[in-house]
């Protein structure tokens, strides 16, 4: 019992210092970027009811989607539908409350800490580890060690946290429908293609989850099941094919399947030209970099990825009996290390975003296949896991950990912004720099809900003398900047952003064995 109260109040604290601050006590999202598109999508459906964007981006049609009579954001729909029960949720409460508060936004940034933690009880309940300590553990380091908690607990407009949530759907109902003994294969058959609908209308361009179901199917090669026989998987490939071409015409005004109808014309011919020696080359090049390079590589800071996509490299070469799931795999790492290299870019922000996706797929592998359960593969998972972790957390806490402003040329040799070549360095040496770690402290809820508390107690002007005369650079015209912030943050705001991570902590452990060692 006291264990698991340790347990509990241990794992609320690191929530609390994992939920920044940093986009939540806003008072709207402004254009225009991804963040503003997602959240367009969201508001429009919530607020008013329809996918009318024209009071969204007054004054800014022709900063994005801008075609056959429509204006939309260019960003892609699914997210906006997840969310849009949340901002509902927060935007009711601000007018009960007399619109005193402004909580859609913040109601809004709950919505991917919802959908992690719904993806984490879907890949439990896959891989029938509901009843395992370590796997349980295990499961939990995997997932917050890949990198996908900084848009959780973050950046949390963003699309990817939402990707995470599609695929361990598709995993979840796919895994459902080969399993010999399930009784409801017809239900499931359904849902396979209503899953694959939700992972396409968040991002068009993840082709890979089609391959899912095969993955699966290849997995469970016991089973007589076939899922082209089962005629409620038709019907439901119909509807779902259906509703995304009404999406696709209602939002912008075409019924198409082509992302660069919406974001523009790609010659993807000319970039992926195998004829072309010098082009291959360089892509080899940057695929190294992908995998070891300072800038985010997936060695360092997506250990998950990283070890899955070596594991189907060496069962293709290998493993005769696994050839043709490992070439699957390898086939569904091609659509995204795809993507990455065509763009030549890490993202723009946190990791390899545009490999987030896949998470859920590499975790479903790793432990079915007890890759785990091997020391070395063990060892690596947990120390690099953690370091992954640790890093989502000083993220932007010095100059070499902080994304430039300016155009600077990336890993790729492209001259952009918001990027950091030497992330790993940087990251490496913030360990060393206490300035990091105030930063991560005051940035984070509970940092928050502790100056909020010592300033009700003394004024600004005494609390910057007292921490002065303790020692602390209370100089920082950061640190100053956000004593003036937290006076205009209300109270109630910080409260249920607190419930809100006590509920998720609880709900994580409660009626879970989770066995750390």
């Amino acid at each position: 019992m006291k264990n698991k109260l340790f347990l509990n109040l241990f794992l609320f604290l690191v929530l609390l210092i994992c939920l920044k601050i940093d986009y939540r006590f806003i008072e709207n999202i402004s254009c225009c970027g991804d963040d503003h598109d997602y959240f367009m999508h969201s508001e429009t459906i919530a607020i008013d009811f329809d996918f009318d964007y024209s009071n969204q981006l007054l004054g800014n049609e022709e900063r994005r989607y801008n075609k056959n009579n429509k204006i939309a954001p260019t960003g892609f729909v699914g997210s906006g539908l997840l969310a849009a029960p949340f901002l509902f949720i927060g935007s009711k409460l601000g007018n009960q409350l007399s619109d005193l508060y402004n909580l859609k936004i913040l109601f809004y940034s709950f919505s991917p800490i919802f959908y992690l933690y719904f993806s984490y009880e879907l890949l439990r309940k896959t891989l029938n580890i509901e009843k395992k300590e370590k796997e349980n553990f295990f499961l939990l380091l995997l997932i917050f060690g890949s990198g996908i908690s900084y848009y959780a607990f973050e950046r949390y407009s963003m699309t990817h946290v939402y990707e995470f949530f599609a695929t361990s759907l598709v995993i979840y109902v796919s895994e459902k429908f080969y399993n010999p003994k399930n009784k409801y294969k017809n239900i499931y058959g359904a849902c396979i293609p209503l899953a694959l609908l939700i992972s396409f209308l968040i991002r068009w361009v993840n082709y890979y989850v089609i391959l899912i179901p095969i993955i699966i199917a290849i997995i469970e090669n016991k089973s007589k099941i076939k899922l082209l026989k089962n005629r409620f998987f038709y019907i439901s490939s119909i509807v779902s094919i259906y509703l995304f071409l009404w999406f696709s015409k209602k939002i912008y005004g075409i019924y198409t399947f082509n992302p660069q109808k919406i974001y523009g014309e790609i010659n993807v011919a000319e970039k992926v030209n195998i004829f072309n020696s010098e082009l291959i080359l360089n892509y080899l090049k940057n695929f190294i970099f992908i995998l070891f390079g300072e800038e985010f590589g997936i060695f360092w800071f997506s250990p998950v990825i990283w070890l899955v996509f070596i594991f189907s490299i060496y069962g293709f070469v290998k493993n005769k009996k696994e050839r043709i799931l490992n070439l699957v795999l390898l086939i569904a790492f091609l659509n995204l290390f795809g993507i990455v290299l065509i763009w030549g870019s890490t993202g723009s922000s946190y990791g390899f975003r545009y490999l987030f996706g896949i998470i859920p797929l590499c975790i479903y592998i790793i432990i079915k296949k007890k890759l785990y359960q091997k020391k070395p593969i063990n060892y690596y998972l947990l120390i690099f896991c953690t370091f992954s972790f640790l890093s989502t957390l000083f993220f932007e806490t010095t100059e070499l950990t902080q994304l430039s402003l300016v155009e600077e040329e990336n890993i790729f040799g492209n001259s952009v912004r918001f990027t950091e070549p030497q992330y790993l360095r940087g990251y490496i040496l913030s360990f060393f720099s206490i300035d990091s770690y105030l930063k991560i402290f005051t940035t984070s809820f509970l940092g928050v809900a502790v100056l909020k508390v010592l300033l009700s107690i003394f004024d600004t002007a005494n609390f910057i003398q007292f921490l002065d005369g303790i020692g602390l650079p209370v100089n920082n015209l950061d640190f100053i900047s956000l004593l003036e912030k937290l006076n205009n943050i209300e109270n109630i705001k910080i409260a249920l952003s607190v419930f809100f991570i006590f509920l998720f902590s609880y709900m994580l452990t409660k009626q879970k064995k989770l066995k750390v060692f």
